[in-house]
C-alpha cells in the first residue's frame, strides 16, 4: 500500500506542477483551492489512491511492471505510443463500469454513497 500511496502523491504533485507551469494556479492567498496531497479532503485522497492502485495492472497489460527505484538511480520516463494507450484504456473501461455499479451519487443531497448491485439513483 505504501507504494500505491506514493504513486498517488507523485501523480498529484506532478498535476500541481503542471498547473503552476501553465499559470493556472493563483498565488497563495488569492482564492487558491489547489491543495497539496495531504491537504486534500480525505475522500479525494482515497479516490487518488484508488486510481493509483490500478496503474500497475494497466502497465502490466502492455508488458511493463512497477518496481521501487534503487537509491542512486533516477527513474526513467515512460513514453507510450497510441497502441499502448489504447490497450490500457481497454483495461480501464471494465474497472470504471464496476465503479459506477458500486458507487452512487445521491443527486438530491449531493452526497456520495456506496451501494452494491444495480445502478439506481435515490
Amino acid at each position: 500500500m505504501a507504494m500505491i500511496r506514493k504513486i498517488a502523491r507523485t501523480i498529484h504533485s506532478r498535476y500541481l506542477h503542471d498547473l503552476k507551469k501553465q499559470g493556472q494556479v493563483p498565488a497563495h492567498g488569492q482564492g487558491n483551492n489547489i491543495k497539496e496531497f495531504d491537504d486534500l479532503a480525505i475522500e479525494i485522497q482515497h479516490s487518488n489512491i484508488d486510481n493509483a492502485a490500478h496503474i500497475p495492472t494497466k502497465l502490466l497489460s502492455i508488458g511493463y511492471r512497477i518496481r521501487p527505484v534503487n537509491k542512486g538511480f533516477k527513474p526513467l520516463t515512460l513514453h507510450l505510443d497510441a497502441e499502448e494507450i489504447e490497450a490500457m484504456a481497454r483495461v480501464e473501461t471494465p474497472q470504471m463500469e464496476l465503479g459506477k455499479k458500486t458507487e452512487r451519487v445521491d443527486i438530491r443531497k449531493g452526497k456520495r454513497r456506496k451501494k452494491q448491485g444495480r445502478s439506481t439513483l435515490t
